[in-house]
Order: structure tokens, then sequence, then C-alpha cells
């Protein structure tokens, strides 16, 4: 109890947990975690020759690769600065949102981008539409009408 009112009533607590198997704990975590990356880095391997039309395989390792090389840097550092708690939570928070940026960016922004551009090859500027209006109007004998010059 941190502090109390004058009738001895806890006004603020702070609790925590303890326990002597800690390292048991975070190394099985870990080791978890570092087992699971590198089965699915080797799942993206197998899968690497599909088409990325039905798969992204290819997005998907590289965003797995890059998880894996976050893990092997950051824990390092994270020993290194362990006993400093700003600078411990500044890189514990960096290391967060780089592995879900670098996740999102890879996987999403490629797909946003191949959606980007199939919509530029769709859309008509008005240079094109000028141009093809000029090749409608020769391909007429320089008249104007409503049926298609092709026949069609």
């Amino acid at each position: 109890m941190t502090r109390q009112d004058k009738f001895g009533e806890p006004l603020e607590l702070q609790g925590f947990c303890y326990s002597t198997h800690w390292k048991a704990f975070a190394y099985t975590m870990a080791g978890w975690h570092i087992v699971l990356l590198a089965l699915a880095c080797m799942i993206c391997y197998l899968t690497r020759n599909i088409p990325s039309k039905f798969a992204e395989g290819n997005s998907l390792a590289a965003a797995m690769v890059s998880n894996l090389q976050i893990i092997v840097v950051s824990v390092p550092v994270l020993i290194i600065v362990g006993g400093e708690p700003m600078p411990s939570l500044f890189v514990r928070a960096a290391v967060i949102w780089l592995n879900d940026f670098v996740v999102v960016a890879i996987i999403f922004g490629r797909l946003m981008r191949s959606v980007h551009d199939q919509n530029r090859e769709r859309s008509l500027t008005v240079g094109d539409a000028v141009n093809l209006f000029r090749e409608g109007y020769r391909a007429t004998g320089g008249q104007f009408c409503r049926e298609d010059p092709k026949g069609a």
C-alpha cells in the first residue's frame, strides 16, 4: 500500500507478481516465438513458386524474414539497456512498432500498389481521349456517325 487515508483505508495500491521460475517462462516463450517464425519462413520457402495471383508468399516471406531480423537485433539491445527503465521502454516500443509497421508495409503496401497500378492502367487521360477521338474520326473517313465504323 503506497497511500492510505486517516482511517487506514487504502487510497493507492501497487501490486505485482513474482515467480522464482520466470526465466523458464521467458525462455519458453522466446523459443516458441523463434520456432514459429522459423516454421513460417520454411513454409514461405516451400510455397515460393506459387504465382502471386493465388498467394502472397513472397511478401509474407519478406515479412517473416524481417520479423526474424528484428528479433535477432533487438534481443541483444534489450539486454544491454535492461537495467534502465526509460531506454528499455523506448527500445521495446520501437521494436513493436517496427515489427508491426514492416509487416503492414510489406504485405498491404504491395497489394495497395497493385491496385493503384491497375487503376492507372484503366484510367483514361485527356490526351488519350483526344487521340482516340482523332483515330475514330479518321477511321470514319472524316465523318462522325453513330454506328461503329468497323460494323460491330
